[in-house]
């Protein structure tokens, strides 16, 4: 807030546009209490409380100010700290919001502007990333924003020749969607008047929303935009990978005769993290199974690239890669030892230090090169932790390059930390290209959203729906009819509560006398 106040107060003064910019930013984001202790904060450091400068004759008042010696140490001072705090990504979101603080009275004065430049290069950010940002936030015509890291969606014919698009049906003016590649972030505006929704909220003009994974874009007319169709059109320039994996009508049923799995029908491409979720018993892990190779389907087929996958095994040898719940690791050996001797079964050809270099890149990758060293050891006598141990159990079927991997309960038994970890792992893998499904069983927030599609499945191996996670949960609300089925994430907060689903699905019908029935 004090950089905030900083920027504002550069020149002539804080406009009104900007005082109220800030307003309506901090009533998105706290409560009332908090609200008017941070408005006083920014009206202290920006000068509003003070009454000596109603003295200035209007002479001084027209002429621009430089940046105070006391304000750029201040300055320097707060990005220190804000570097010491936060994360990359979200210093990137504070240089977007002081680009959209500037621009909410479109007062960019040169002092204004070399605080923010000052600011950027503090936050180490490159002179690209700051360009793109600074033209997204600050510019609004097609011809202005055709660059590489620039996605639009608009129904006019494109003439883009280095930005991405999407085609849609009537919309009034445009959105735009900025990758900032180096974080994979994603930041979206709209130009246009019509009413539009990102997860279910209004998005209003000229504002900066931040486009986080698992978002839906809901349009007047048309198909809702999904956070992996952005994905897709950024990453179709950086993956050499091209996967087409088809699920035709595939059934299968036990040999004592039960029915696992029904007309299970679904196509997926590369660079997706597909979610598998289901109650008990619902066939979560057959699927698994029956898509990885392990189990044939009784009926229906499943096509690689063209390839049927139990008939022409031969055909995609060392595509498919499995990495199942329980532990692969040989306790005595250290973590190197485990990944080496598995890479060394796997390349026969390969020199002994192609090995050692393999290792300690695919080592280098996840996080655990600083751990090599040390035994494994069990679950109950641990030398590396859980999240760790997962990593390596990844990293012995990633070593092998796959270019689909199939995971069955990745998070089990971690800490909600290691859980994100090892989930931010598989999130990255896709980003090279990689598809991977993922068994997922009561996934936090962050998680859920992490997946590009979900598919869930109920008891009787019945898949109920395919798509969109955010979208799954509106879905089943508005089968139940529940008044807010619109919204799927909290407005204030933006959770999402994967639960709510599994509570719609396995509901029980009353009778007429308020008794739960065995009828769902």
């Amino acid at each position: 807030m004090q950089l905030f106040a900083i920027i504002a107060k550069q020149d002539e003064g804080v406009e009104l546009k900007e005082r109220d910019y800030v307003v309506n930013f901090l009533t998105q984001q706290l409560n009332d209490e908090a609200v008017k202790e941070y408005i006083n904060l920014f009206d202290k450091h920006a000068g509003l409380l003070d009454k000596e400068g109603n003295d200035e004759n209007e002479e001084e008042k027209g002429k621009p100010k430089l940046t105070s010696v006391k304000d750029s140490v201040r300055i320097l001072g707060i990005c220190k700290k804000i570097n010491k705090t936060l994360t990359q990504k979200q210093k990137i979101v504070v240089l977007v919001r002081l680009y959209e603080l500037i621009n909410a009275d479109r007062k960019f004065t040169e002092q204004r502007m070399a605080i923010i430049n000052t600011v950027a290069e503090v936050f180490k950010l490159t002179k690209e990333e700051i360009s793109d940002i600074e033209n997204f936030v600050v510019k609004n015509l097609p011809e202005e924003l055709d660059i590489p890291s620039i996605l639009t969606i608009h129904d006019k014919p494109f003439t883009g020749k280095n930005c991405k698009h999407i085609a849609t049906e009537a919309l009034d003016g445009y959105i735009y969607i900025l990758q900032i590649k180096s974080e994979d972030l994603y930041f979206l505006k709209y130009t246009g008047n019509e009413d539009i929704f990102l997860n279910g909220l209004p998005v209003r003009n000229r504002r900066i929303y931040l486009f986080a994974s698992g978002s839906s874009l809901k349009l007047p007319k048309g198909k809702p935009v999904y956070y992996t169709d952005v994905v897709a059109h950024f990453l179709a320039d950086s993956t050499s990978i091209r996967i087409s994996y088809k699920v035709e009508n595939v059934g299968f049923q036990f040999k004592s005769g039960d029915i696992g799995l029904r007309n299970i029908t679904f196509s997926e491409g590369h660079g997706k993290l597909v979610g598998i979720m289901g109650v008990s018993g619902a066939g979560k892990t057959t699927l698994l199974n029956v898509l990885a190779g392990i189990e044939k389907p009784t009926t229906g087929r499943v096509l690689v690239n063209g390839y049927d996958l139990h008939n022409e095994k031969e055909k995609l040898e060392g595509v498919i890669g499995v990495i199942p719940q329980d532990d692969l690791l040989i306790e005595e050996l250290t973590v190197f030892e485990n990944l080496y001797y598995n890479a060394k079964l796997c390349f026969k050809d390969k020199t002994e230090e192609e090995l050692v270099a393999l290792v300690d890149k695919t080592l280098t990758n996840l996080g655990l090169l600083e751990r090599k060293n040390l035994k494994v050891g069990t679950p109950f006598n641990k030398m590396i932790s859980g999240g760790q141990r997962k990593r390596l159990n990844i990293a012995l079927e990633l070593i092998r390059e796959p270019s689909i991997l199939f995971v069955d309960e990745p998070t089990s038994g971690l800490s909600s930390r290691d859980s994100e970890n090892v989930m931010d792992l598989l999130r990255e893998l896709t980003l090279k290209g990689k598809l991977i499904f993922v068994v997922i069983h009561q996934p936090s927030s962050d998680i859920y959203k992490m997946f590009d599609n979900m598919i869930i499945l109920d008891t009787g191996g019945y898949m109920i729906y395919y798509g969109n996670p955010v979208e799954a949960v509106m879905y089943f609300k508005r089968l139940d009819m529940q008044i807010n089925s619109n919204v799927g994430e909290c407005p204030v907060c933006g959770n999402v509560n994967p639960e709510l689903i599994f509570n719609i699905i396995e509901a029980r019908v009353v009778d007429e006398f308020g008794r739960y029935t065995p009828i769902r």
